[in-house]
């Protein structure tokens, strides 16, 4: 049983619904920050996670019997790939079990579907990133649980329902694509799935329920809220030279159906009557 856990990542949009559900359940628990600061309900440990002997520090002081990766930046390679690694090295010394939340950005995409034992195939910096940082906690902490998860949404603190907001308010342009297809999920779904999954070493895939490109997400988001969809523009990544992976059908069959916690789809938690 989890006595104590520390999460990193904790002013992130993941990282903090989980602090919140570990603390609602009665658990002890510790979270991290870089550059900002935590909406969370308890004090949180400013640390740059680049460093190794503070991250050793960190968790030799705090003895989780858990750690829980959600620490990213998408620009930075030492936090995404380096500093897990010193992480699942600081949670093995101590005897704590180590979650690795990682992501379907380590796919290229295409029209198969990933399972739990597809290789990676990143297109850009970040994917690659990610990919290392798996290889990296393998071999760090061979008990590991890693994670791979797709967009993140469900409330207005979501990065997809915050753009779809300053877009439909006249704060920004934007264009969501069509042929940018994920399997978005409810955070909160997510970090109960993840609370469930710790101490099963392995891969594992937590994918919501329906396929859905940036544009029809979009569509859903201003339904639910009833706002506005006269300023989305459809476009394509492709033409626009975006890099990055598309149509990422993320399959996990066999993770879901050993877990008791389910994972929506955005057509069910995004309807207006949620």
């Amino acid at each position: 049983m989890t006595s104590r856990v520390l999460v990193t990542g904790a002013a992130g949009f993941l990282g903090a619904e989980m602090i919140r559900q570990f603390v609602s359940a009665g658990t002890d628990a510790v979270g991290t920050t870089f550059r900002r600061p935590a909406q969370v309900p308890i004090p949180t440990v400013k640390i740059d996670l680049r460093n190794a002997v503070a991250s050793q520090e960190l968790v030799a002081e705090v003895r989780p019997t858990l750690v829980i990766n959600a620490a990213y930046s998408s620009a930075d390679w030492e936090i995404t790939a380096v500093a897990p690694a010193h992480l699942a090295t600081a949670a093995h010394a101590v005897g704590a079990d180590f979650v690795q939340v990682s992501s379907d950005v380590v796919f290229a995409g295409g029209p198969e579907r990933y399972t739990e034992d597809s290789a990676p195939c990143p297109v850009n910096a970040y994917g690659a990133a990610k990919a290392a940082a798996e290889v990296a906690v393998r071999a760090c902490h061979p008990g590991a649980t890693i994670a791979r998860i797709s967009l993140q949404m469900g409330t207005l603190e979501g990065h997809i329902e915050r753009f779809v907001h300053e877009v439909v308010t006249h704060k920004r342009d934007g264009v969501f694509f069509t042929d940018d297809v994920k399997y978005p999920a409810h955070v909160a779904d997510t970090a109960r799935c993840l609370r469930e999954l710790a101490g099963r070493p392995g891969m594992f895939h937590l994918p919501g329920a329906d396929a859905c490109n940036r544009f029809e997400l979009a569509e859903l988001v201003c339904a639910q809220y009833g706002w506005p969809t006269d300023r989305l523009r459809p476009g394509s990544r492709l033409e626009a030279g975006i890099p990055g992976p598309a149509q990422v059908h993320l399959d996990g069959t066999r993770t879901l159906a050993a877990l008791q916690s389910p994972m929506r789809g955005a057509r069910e938690f995004l309807s207006p009557d949620t």
